[in-house]
Protein backbone atom coordinates (compact mmCIF):
# COMPACT_ATOMS: atom_id res chain seq x y z
CA UNK A 1 0.00 0.00 0.00
CA UNK A 2 1.63 3.52 -1.00
CA UNK A 3 1.36 5.95 1.36
CA UNK A 4 -0.68 8.87 0.82
CA UNK A 5 0.91 12.34 -0.04
CA UNK A 6 -0.42 15.77 0.28
CA UNK A 7 0.99 16.71 -3.21
CA UNK A 8 -0.22 20.35 -2.42
CA UNK A 9 1.58 20.65 0.25
CA UNK A 10 4.75 19.15 -1.00
CA UNK A 11 4.17 21.40 -4.04
CA UNK A 12 4.35 24.93 -1.54
CA UNK A 13 6.86 23.30 0.33
CA UNK A 14 8.97 23.63 -2.70
CA UNK A 15 7.57 26.70 -4.15
CA UNK A 16 8.90 28.36 -1.14
CA UNK A 17 12.45 27.61 -1.67
CA UNK A 18 12.70 28.62 -5.27
CA UNK A 19 13.97 32.32 -5.67
CA UNK A 20 14.18 33.90 -9.06
CA UNK A 21 18.00 34.85 -8.99
CA UNK A 22 19.22 31.42 -8.06
CA UNK A 23 18.19 28.90 -10.06
CA UNK A 24 20.72 26.49 -9.58
CA UNK A 25 20.04 23.88 -6.97
CA UNK A 26 23.30 24.61 -4.76
CA UNK A 27 21.96 27.88 -3.54
CA UNK A 28 17.99 26.75 -3.15
CA UNK A 29 18.72 25.86 0.98
CA UNK A 30 20.97 28.72 1.98
CA UNK A 31 18.93 30.01 4.55
CA UNK A 32 16.82 27.43 5.57
CA UNK A 33 20.18 24.27 6.08
CA UNK A 34 23.32 25.99 6.35
CA UNK A 35 25.22 23.25 7.23
CA UNK A 36 24.57 21.40 4.18
CA UNK A 37 26.76 20.86 1.23
CA UNK A 38 25.12 23.06 -1.20
CA UNK A 39 26.16 26.28 1.07
CA UNK A 40 29.39 25.86 -0.91
CA UNK A 41 29.01 25.35 -4.45
CA UNK A 42 33.09 24.42 -4.78
CA UNK A 43 32.80 22.18 -1.89
CA UNK A 44 29.52 20.36 -3.29
CA UNK A 45 31.73 20.39 -6.55
CA UNK A 46 34.17 18.65 -5.24
CA UNK A 47 31.93 16.06 -2.94
CA UNK A 48 28.84 15.36 -5.80
CA UNK A 49 30.30 17.44 -8.80
CA UNK A 50 32.07 14.12 -10.05
CA UNK A 51 28.36 12.05 -10.91
CA UNK A 52 27.33 15.50 -12.67
CA UNK A 53 29.75 14.70 -14.90
CA UNK A 54 28.85 10.66 -15.07
CA UNK A 55 25.18 11.77 -15.82
CA UNK A 56 26.27 14.34 -19.24
CA UNK A 57 28.96 12.03 -20.29
CA UNK A 58 26.20 8.84 -19.67
CA UNK A 59 24.04 11.09 -22.37
CA UNK A 60 25.99 10.84 -25.28
CA UNK A 61 25.94 10.93 -28.29
CA UNK A 62 24.03 14.11 -28.88
CA UNK A 63 20.65 14.52 -30.07
CA UNK A 64 19.25 12.31 -27.82
CA UNK A 65 15.66 12.50 -26.40
CA UNK A 66 15.88 13.24 -22.76
CA UNK A 67 13.56 13.56 -19.66
CA UNK A 68 14.67 14.45 -16.25
CA UNK A 69 12.46 13.85 -13.61
CA UNK A 70 12.07 16.18 -10.24
CA UNK A 71 13.94 18.63 -12.76
CA UNK A 72 13.42 21.08 -10.34
CA UNK A 73 14.66 24.52 -11.43
CA UNK A 74 16.36 22.87 -14.42
CA UNK A 75 19.92 23.44 -13.84
CA UNK A 76 20.64 19.81 -15.16
CA UNK A 77 18.12 20.02 -18.08
CA UNK A 78 19.89 23.32 -19.37
CA UNK A 79 23.24 21.15 -18.83
CA UNK A 80 22.24 18.75 -21.55
CA UNK A 81 20.17 20.94 -23.67
CA UNK A 82 23.95 23.09 -23.79
CA UNK A 83 24.99 19.69 -25.11
CA UNK A 84 22.68 19.67 -27.93
CA UNK A 85 19.81 16.77 -26.81
CA UNK A 86 16.52 17.77 -26.72
CA UNK A 87 15.18 17.57 -22.55
CA UNK A 88 11.83 17.63 -20.88
CA UNK A 89 11.60 18.22 -17.70
CA UNK A 90 9.20 17.29 -15.02
CA UNK A 91 8.84 18.96 -11.60
CA UNK A 92 5.81 18.69 -8.90
CA UNK A 93 6.75 22.43 -8.11
CA UNK A 94 4.90 25.30 -10.06
CA UNK A 95 7.42 27.92 -9.00
CA UNK A 96 10.41 25.78 -9.86
CA UNK A 97 9.25 25.07 -13.57
CA UNK A 98 8.04 29.11 -13.49
CA UNK A 99 11.57 29.64 -12.78
CA UNK A 100 13.35 26.90 -14.89
CA UNK A 101 11.19 28.32 -18.11
CA UNK A 102 12.44 32.21 -17.51
CA UNK A 103 15.95 31.07 -16.69
CA UNK A 104 15.98 28.86 -20.11
CA UNK A 105 14.30 31.28 -22.21
CA UNK A 106 16.83 34.04 -21.05
CA UNK A 107 20.03 32.14 -21.77
CA UNK A 108 18.51 31.05 -25.15
CA UNK A 109 18.86 34.04 -26.02
CA UNK A 110 22.74 34.38 -25.81
CA UNK A 111 23.48 31.11 -26.25
CA UNK A 112 21.77 30.60 -29.76
CA UNK A 113 22.96 26.97 -30.31
CA UNK A 114 20.85 25.33 -27.35
CA UNK A 115 19.00 22.18 -27.67
CA UNK A 116 14.69 22.10 -27.05
CA UNK A 117 14.26 22.72 -23.66
CA UNK A 118 10.67 22.32 -22.29
CA UNK A 119 9.58 22.21 -18.73
CA UNK A 120 5.89 20.52 -17.12
CA UNK A 121 3.95 20.39 -13.41
CA UNK A 122 2.90 16.72 -13.11
CA UNK A 123 3.50 14.58 -9.95
CA UNK A 124 5.79 11.23 -10.45
CA UNK A 125 3.72 9.45 -8.17
CA UNK A 126 0.93 9.76 -11.12
CA UNK A 127 2.44 10.78 -14.04
CA UNK A 128 1.75 8.49 -16.93
CA UNK A 129 4.62 8.55 -19.22
CA UNK A 130 4.71 8.39 -23.13
CA UNK A 131 5.50 4.67 -24.73
CA UNK A 132 9.20 4.95 -26.05
CA UNK A 133 9.47 8.68 -26.09
CA UNK A 134 13.42 9.00 -24.32
CA UNK A 135 16.70 7.41 -24.92
CA UNK A 136 17.86 8.44 -21.68
CA UNK A 137 15.99 9.65 -18.59
CA UNK A 138 17.83 11.29 -15.37
CA UNK A 139 17.29 12.30 -12.13
CA UNK A 140 19.18 14.19 -9.78
CA UNK A 141 18.13 13.81 -5.82
CA UNK A 142 14.82 13.65 -6.63
CA UNK A 143 13.50 10.01 -6.46
CA UNK A 144 13.79 9.98 -2.49
CA UNK A 145 10.57 12.09 -2.55
CA UNK A 146 8.63 9.21 -4.25
CA UNK A 147 6.09 6.83 -2.66
CA UNK A 148 5.22 5.19 -5.56
CA UNK A 149 8.79 4.75 -6.76
CA UNK A 150 7.63 1.46 -7.95
CA UNK A 151 5.17 2.64 -10.40
CA UNK A 152 7.38 5.26 -11.54
CA UNK A 153 9.84 2.54 -12.27
CA UNK A 154 7.42 0.76 -14.59
CA UNK A 155 6.47 4.37 -16.41
CA UNK A 156 10.23 4.59 -17.62
CA UNK A 157 10.66 1.64 -18.39
CA UNK A 158 7.48 2.51 -20.65
CA UNK A 159 8.89 5.67 -21.88
CA UNK A 160 12.67 4.45 -22.70
CA UNK A 161 13.25 3.39 -26.13
CA UNK A 162 14.93 0.16 -26.83
CA UNK A 163 18.95 0.34 -25.51
CA UNK A 164 17.90 3.45 -23.92
CA UNK A 165 19.05 4.32 -20.23
CA UNK A 166 17.88 5.79 -16.62
CA UNK A 167 20.51 7.38 -15.09
CA UNK A 168 19.92 9.11 -11.19
CA UNK A 169 21.98 10.01 -8.26
CA UNK A 170 20.05 10.35 -5.32
CA UNK A 171 20.36 10.27 -1.80
CA UNK A 172 19.33 7.04 0.09
CA UNK A 173 19.97 7.67 3.96
CA UNK A 174 22.84 6.26 6.26
CA UNK A 175 23.40 2.73 6.07
CA UNK A 176 22.63 2.78 9.94
CA UNK A 177 22.13 4.38 13.18
CA UNK A 178 25.89 3.63 14.18
CA UNK A 179 27.00 5.76 10.99
CA UNK A 180 24.48 8.15 11.18
CA UNK A 181 25.90 9.33 14.62
CA UNK A 182 29.19 9.12 13.75
CA UNK A 183 28.48 11.43 11.10
CA UNK A 184 26.89 13.67 13.80
CA UNK A 185 29.33 13.65 15.83
CA UNK A 186 31.93 14.87 13.60
CA UNK A 187 29.17 17.53 12.65
CA UNK A 188 29.15 18.53 15.68
CA UNK A 189 33.08 18.59 16.17
CA UNK A 190 33.63 20.48 13.12
CA UNK A 191 31.52 23.40 14.40
CA UNK A 192 33.02 23.41 17.58
CA UNK A 193 36.41 23.43 16.03
CA UNK A 194 35.35 26.19 13.13
CA UNK A 195 32.53 28.14 14.71
CA UNK A 196 32.72 27.71 18.62
CA UNK A 197 30.56 31.14 19.05
CA UNK A 198 27.98 30.40 16.50
CA UNK A 199 27.17 26.88 17.77
CA UNK A 200 24.14 27.54 19.26
CA UNK A 201 22.46 29.23 16.87
CA UNK A 202 23.96 26.33 14.04
CA UNK A 203 22.73 23.79 16.16
CA UNK A 204 18.87 25.51 17.06
CA UNK A 205 18.87 26.05 12.92
CA UNK A 206 19.61 22.21 11.78
CA UNK A 207 17.28 21.25 14.55
CA UNK A 208 14.45 24.11 13.10
CA UNK A 209 15.26 23.53 9.49
CA UNK A 210 12.12 22.22 7.92
CA UNK A 211 11.78 19.00 5.65
CA UNK A 212 10.00 18.28 3.36
CA UNK A 213 6.78 16.10 3.55
CA UNK A 214 8.40 13.49 1.67
CA UNK A 215 11.87 13.59 2.46
CA UNK A 216 13.24 10.15 2.53
CA UNK A 217 10.31 8.41 1.79
CA UNK A 218 12.32 5.90 -0.64
CA UNK A 219 15.72 4.99 0.26
CA UNK A 220 17.03 1.52 -1.09
CA UNK A 221 13.93 0.95 -2.51
CA UNK A 222 14.69 2.39 -5.51
CA UNK A 223 17.72 0.01 -5.98
CA UNK A 224 15.47 -2.80 -5.76
CA UNK A 225 12.63 -1.44 -8.23
CA UNK A 226 14.71 -0.66 -10.57
CA UNK A 227 16.28 -4.20 -10.44
CA UNK A 228 12.69 -5.67 -10.54
CA UNK A 229 11.72 -3.92 -13.57
CA UNK A 230 14.62 -3.84 -15.56
CA UNK A 231 16.71 -7.05 -14.67
CA UNK A 232 19.49 -7.27 -12.14
CA UNK A 233 21.84 -8.07 -15.22
CA UNK A 234 21.19 -4.23 -16.17
CA UNK A 235 21.44 -2.44 -13.18
CA UNK A 236 24.82 -0.87 -12.28
CA UNK A 237 24.98 0.72 -8.71
CA UNK A 238 27.47 2.25 -6.53
CA UNK A 239 27.21 4.63 -3.32
CA UNK A 240 28.92 7.52 -1.86
CA UNK A 241 29.25 10.26 0.84
CA UNK A 242 29.04 7.85 3.43
CA UNK A 243 30.36 11.06 5.82
CA UNK A 244 30.47 14.82 5.46
CA UNK A 245 27.29 16.02 4.13
CA UNK A 246 26.12 17.31 7.44
CA UNK A 247 29.63 19.42 7.78
CA UNK A 248 31.55 19.80 4.88
CA UNK A 249 30.72 23.06 4.24
CA UNK A 250 31.15 24.05 7.57
CA UNK A 251 34.80 23.91 7.26
CA UNK A 252 36.56 27.86 8.06
CA UNK A 253 39.83 28.85 7.31
CA UNK A 254 42.08 29.81 4.34
CA UNK A 255 40.11 28.65 1.08
CA UNK A 256 42.80 26.46 -0.30
CA UNK A 257 43.20 25.00 2.99
CA UNK A 258 39.33 23.96 3.09
CA UNK A 259 39.14 23.03 -0.31
CA UNK A 260 42.11 20.72 -0.03
CA UNK A 261 40.87 19.17 2.96
CA UNK A 262 37.43 18.47 1.49
CA UNK A 263 39.26 16.23 -1.61
CA UNK A 264 41.14 14.44 1.14
CA UNK A 265 38.20 13.77 2.90
CA UNK A 266 36.01 12.34 -0.33
CA UNK A 267 39.21 10.18 -1.57
CA UNK A 268 39.38 9.18 2.38
CA UNK A 269 35.52 8.40 2.08
CA UNK A 270 35.30 6.64 -0.99
CA UNK A 271 38.27 4.69 0.00
CA UNK A 272 35.64 3.25 3.54
CA UNK A 273 32.85 2.97 0.57
CA UNK A 274 35.02 0.51 -1.50
CA UNK A 275 36.45 -0.99 1.67
CA UNK A 276 33.17 -1.66 2.86
CA UNK A 277 33.47 -0.08 5.62
CA UNK A 278 31.05 2.29 5.44
CA UNK A 279 28.15 2.52 2.66
CA UNK A 280 27.60 5.94 1.00
CA UNK A 281 24.38 7.91 1.68
CA UNK A 282 24.25 8.41 -1.57
CA UNK A 283 23.57 6.01 -4.96
CA UNK A 284 24.59 6.34 -8.61
CA UNK A 285 22.32 3.90 -10.65
CA UNK A 286 22.44 2.95 -14.16
CA UNK A 287 19.81 0.84 -15.56
CA UNK A 288 19.81 0.02 -19.63
CA UNK A 289 16.44 -0.60 -21.18
CA UNK A 290 16.28 -4.32 -23.03
CA UNK A 291 16.88 -4.34 -26.43
CA UNK A 292 19.32 -2.68 -29.01
CA UNK A 293 19.77 1.29 -29.66
CA UNK A 294 17.26 2.72 -32.48
CA UNK A 295 15.73 -0.80 -32.75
Amino acid sequence: MIPPIDTRREARFWDGRQTPDSPDHRLRRRVESPQELWEDPDVEAIARGRYVDRILDACEPAPLEILELACGCGWLSLELARRGHRVHGIDLSPERIKSARDYAAAVSRVEPGLGALTHEVADLNAVVLPRRAYDRIVCWDGLHHIHAVHRLMEQIAVALRPGGKLVIFDHIGPAGPVQSAIDRGIAVAVVLIHQPGSFGTVIRRARAAERAPSEDVTGTEMIEAARSIFGRDRVRTETALAFGKRWLARMRGPRPIRLAAARLHCALDALAIRARLARGEYLYLEALQAGDAGA
